[in-house]
């Protein structure tokens, strides 16, 4: 039987929570914990219940070397004291020591953790798929938030946090599988596009889907799932699909019926909360009923500018305008570690994704068999973080009915000319956009505590759409965090405030620009970075210098303004 309403432990005795922010409930109410350490050591304490951790791992958890008081062992007493003291733990009965390190004691259910790990272990005994999904819902509805929302210490997150979620994430796993064999296939799977999108490294996600697109019909959106993983894992791990994957991808492919066509899908995951470039994609529609339409779309800006964003989210909105399907590819023309996509290894790919056996590739140049098999075709086809014009030509789709749409930092002057490429520029976001995007993120009401604060946060990020976003995210992880904090971090050390754990920052994208420039253009990168709260270089004549090739790397904004957005 699914287990009765857990919140029963909150109304009676003590009750904690670290499933979010941390919080204390004594008979019904809350209960306001001391100062920032000791609510660290709580935590600490919560994190192992009925475990004695020693002492030195917990002075080690307040304090770093830097702090460490000359006493260390006495300071965690009084801290202690003080936990007692706020909790009611006058005997002693709450938290304990052994002389070698302190214990809190607790029930099951007198703990949010041990409650979510109950109800998942009960799950994983069931043989009842409806008794699986209500206990793994219940399971689910536990957590409140991040894990320790509220605590500001690295060395307590950095230990306790990623195994936290690691046990949700199986959790999640468990309930949607169970959902599955419920025959709820197709509910589940709008979430596990989002699950991918955050985890596109964890494989069996990928495989619940492929496993949810087949069983409602869509073996086509299960093999372009396949390709997109494979694409993926390659470009984040250097690897293939796993056993898991590969073995999944046979066995759909033994019972699709024969001779049934595969439409390949292989956009990524959009936006959820894209917000802005109205005119632009106005622009964009109006292109595809142009009579001077050339078949090519070229979206020209700087680094972290939304180029790949506006891409998708225009592609998705016309990708019903092309019934054969949507080829997607990322050429790396800037990427920091990896050389720029061979024309010759992508033809490879698309080719395999419109159903071509080994046997018909190697024969005769692919470039020719790419335009003769789309000839009578409609595709669309997105070649995003292109280098050249040179890189971008053997991919281009020529077919009448189809449409090419290319994104680059660089202007791809030949492509304009001799392709007819039709360039749409994108600038930067107006405050009144990047409020917007910000609100979508975070929620107008956050941003309305402080309007000083956000006038002054959106200035800083420049209504660059990369800063704004990395602010947003950093306001989602940290819900505590008051809008000022992350503008005096914004003002002290900008670059810092917008680093990230993985490539999508500020520092390293503007980075793999500047790896590319010319000498000249290096140079003037240099000389002519614009601060993030406007203004403009001190140049006697700036166009003299931006001429030529020069000004064609550095990028000219419509109105004609060279900006490097501060963070160069």
């Amino acid at each position: 039987m699914v287990a009765s309403d857990g919140s029963s432990g909150r109304q009676a005795g003590r009750w904690f929570g670290i499933l979010g922010p941390v919080e204390v409930v004594m008979d019904g109410r809350p209960v306001e914990l001391p100062s920032h350490r000791p609510r660290v050591l709580l935590a600490a304490l919560l994190l192992r219940p009925n475990r004695t951790i020693p002492v030195g791992q917990l002075i080690d958890l307040l304090w770093r070397d830097d702090e460490l008081p000359s006493r260390p062992r006495s300071a965690l007493q009084v801290y202690v004291s003080r936990l007692r003291a706020a909790l009611g733990d006058v005997d002693r009965r709450l938290i304990s020591t052994d002389g070698t390190g302190y214990c809190i004691h607790l029930d099951v259910e007198q703990l949010d953790l041990t409650e979510f790990r109950r109800l998942v272990e009960q799950a994983e005994t069931e043989s009842s798929a409806e008794i699986r999904a209500a206990l793994l819902a219940e399971a689910c509805e536990v957590w409140r938030g991040e894990p320790l929302a509220d605590l500001d210490t690295q060395a307590l997150t950095r230990n306790g946090v990623p195994r936290l979620l690691e046990e949700r994430l199986h959790a999640v796993e468990l309930h949607l599988e169970a959902q599955m064999e419920l025959g709820q296939s197709a509910a589940v799977i709008p979430r596990l596009l989002e699950l991918v999108g955050r985890h596109p490294t964890r494989e069996h996600l990928w495989a619940m889907l492929m496993r949810a697109q087949h069983a409602v019909g869509r073996p086509a959106d299960a093999f372009a799932t396949y390709s997109d993983v494979s694409r993926r894992l390659a470009d984040l791990l250097g690897a293939g699909p796993g056993p898991e994957l590969r073995e999944l991808h046979q066995a759909l492919l033994a019972v699709t019926e024969p001779g049934s066509t595969v439409i390949p899908q292989q956009l990524p995951i959009g936006l959820r909360a894209f917000t802005g470039r109205t005119a632009e994609l106005r622009n964009l529609d109006e292109m595809l009923h142009d009579d001077r339409r050339s078949g090519v779309v070229l979206l020209i800006g700087p680094a972290g500018i939304g180029k790949t964003a506006l891409a998708v989210q225009w592609a998705r909105r016309i990708a019903d305008r092309f019934p054969d399907g949507v080829l997607y590819v990322d050429l790396k023309g800037f990427a920091p570690s990896a050389e720029p996509a061979e024309p010759a290894d992508v033809l490879n790919q698309f080719l395999v994704a419109l159903g071509l056996s080994p046997d018909q590739l190697a024969v005769g140049d692919q470039a020719t068999l790419f335009r003769s098999v789309l000839a009578d075709r409609s595709v669309l086809v997105v070649l995003d973080n292109a280098r050249s014009a040179d890189q971008v030509r053997p991919l281009l789709a020529t077919g009448p009915n189809c449409l090419t749409l290319v994104t680059s930092r660089s202007e791809l002057v030949s492509l304009v000319a001799a392709e007819q490429a039709r360039p749409v520029r994108l600038d930067l976001l107006t405050p009144a956009d990047a409020r917007q995007l910000l609100a979508a993120r975070v929620g107008s009401d956050r941003l309305s505590q402080d309007a000083a604060a956000i006038d002054e946060l959106i200035t800083r990020c420049a209504g660059l759409p990369l800063a704004l976003t990395l602010v947003a995210a950093q306001l989602e992880l940290r819900p505590t965090w008051s809008l000022d904090k992350v503008v005096s971090s914004l003002r002290d050390a900008p670059l810092d405030a917008l680093t990230c754990d993985d490539s999508e920052d500020p520092r390293t994208i503007f980075s793999w620009s500047y790896r590319h420039f010319q000498p000249n253009a290096a140079r003037m990168f240099r000389v002519l970075r614009v601060p993030a709260a406007g203004g403009a270089p001190a140049v006697s004549d700036p166009t003299t210098i931006t001429r030529g090739r020069v000004g064609i790397e550095l990028s000219a904004t419509p109105a004609g303004r060279r900006s490097t957005h501060g963070y160069g």
